[in-house]
């Protein structure tokens, strides 16, 4: 069954539909019911353009084979509103490049023939220059991810660096919150810009990737509307939210969460739903705490020495913090009363502080405990 996307683009679409009785679009209409063959160019997995009517496919062709010359029109079919909107949605979301197009173009068409009319947000020239920053800095994350052996590894790559370098912010004076550009370049951006991102990069790494549109709802504040992103990695399909783990914290820091790295439809409803896909995600193996033996059942010397690791390894990353997670609820409520009721925590710190070297206080911390997950976040103090 054809998925219809939401009419409601994060960032604003509003294609406009116009007629054009005694404009001298006279081209006889031709027969798009037949699906056309899929372009090469552009994104290499286009997960949106799948879901598409053939006549919205073919429209969607005939944009992107045309849009990069930066034409004042381009012939298209004659559609419905919605299947404008659909198309050019589904033409967005699959293709992260194309952030010079804005979100209100137009088409002018009559009854047998149509032109799709782009809105720019850039010209030519300064377009050229802002993709040259946005592939300089992909290319020092790519050439680390593909240093890695497996599509795990480079997918946590991706993770990390974007993460590390890009701070979150809805702010109306961020014109490119919403793009590659946003997070690459600028260093700034919403959750839009963070999905869009991890698309285009694991694009490239052929990791097939594509965005995923619905509502999220904060601890202690209102639904909103949100983007992220759904994975393939070992076979298997998984939810990716880089947004959700570059956590904002009160008093300032960079910490690296992996609450939302590779998760289920499940684990993921509790905070996020309205979303369509034909994938479902059930499977756990690829999980970030799975993978790296971290879903402690128990809160021992064994899990503690883990734990000195992992710390190690975020501090690395340029992380100021790292987090716990329990597959057991008794593991989870040990592992509480041990650092924090026992005060455990300090000398947990100390033999972090001895095998990293790093300078942080090992005589208070920052802690928080997410109930709904069973994880516990540690924000050091530098």
């Amino acid at each position: 069954m054809k998925q219809i996307l939401r009419r409601v683009l994060l960032a604003g679409l509003a294609v406009l539909l116009v007629g054009t009785a005694g404009c001298g679009l006279s081209e006889p209409e031709q027969d798009y019911s037949e699906p056309p063959q899929e372009l090469s160019i552009g994104s290499p997995y286009k997960y949106h353009y799948a879901r598409l009517e053939p006549v919205e496919q073919h429209a969607y062709n005939a944009v992107l084979s045309a849009i990069g010359e930066f034409p004042q029109e381009i012939k298209v079919p004659v559609l419905t509103q919605e299947q404008l909107h659909n198309f050019y949605t589904a033409l967005l979301y699959d293709n992260p490049a194309l952030f010079y197009l804005g979100s209100s173009p137009t088409v002018r068409q009559s009854k047998k023939s149509a032109v799709f009319c782009p809105q720019y947000l850039m010209n030519a020239a300064d377009y050229a220059s802002m993709l040259r920053k946005c592939d300089a800095a992909a290319d020092t994350i790519l050439t680390l991810a593909e240093e890695k052996e497996t599509d795990f590894e480079k997918e946590r790559v991706v993770h990390d660096r974007l993460i590390a370098q890009c701070s979150y912010s809805e702010s109306d004076n961020n014109p490119y919150k919403s793009s590659v550009y946003g997070v690459l370049s600028a260093g700034s951006a919403a959750c839009e810009g963070y999905a869009k991102t991890a698309k285009y990069l694991l694009d490239r790494l052929s990791i097939p990737c594509y965005v995923v549109v619905g509502n999220s709802t904060p601890p202690g504040s209102r639904t909103q509307a949100h983007m992220w992103n759904i994975v393939q990695i070992g076979g298997e399909w998984y939810h990716l939210d880089l947004t959700w783990d570059d956590p904002v914290l009160e008093k300032g820091g960079d910490v690296i969460s992996y609450s939302y790295f590779n998760v289920t439809d499940s684990q993921l409803r509790a905070t996020h739903t309205d979303y369509e896909s034909v994938n479902a995600c059930t499977a756990t193996e690829q999980n970030f705490f799975v993978h790296e033996r971290l879903a402690f059942v128990d809160f021992g010397a064994a899990e503690k020495a883990r734990t000195v690791e992992i710390a190690v390894q975020m501090l690395e990353l340029g992380s100021d913090g790292f987090q716990l997670k329990f597959g057991s609820q008794s593991g989870f409520e040990k592992a509480q009363t041990v650092l924090f009721e026992d005060e455990g925590i300090y000398e947990l710190l100390q033999k972090i502080r001895e095998a990293s070297g790093a300078e942080f206080a090992t005589d208070r911390v920052s802690y928080f405990c997410t109930e709904s997950n069973r994880t516990i976040d540690i924000i050091l103090e530098r």
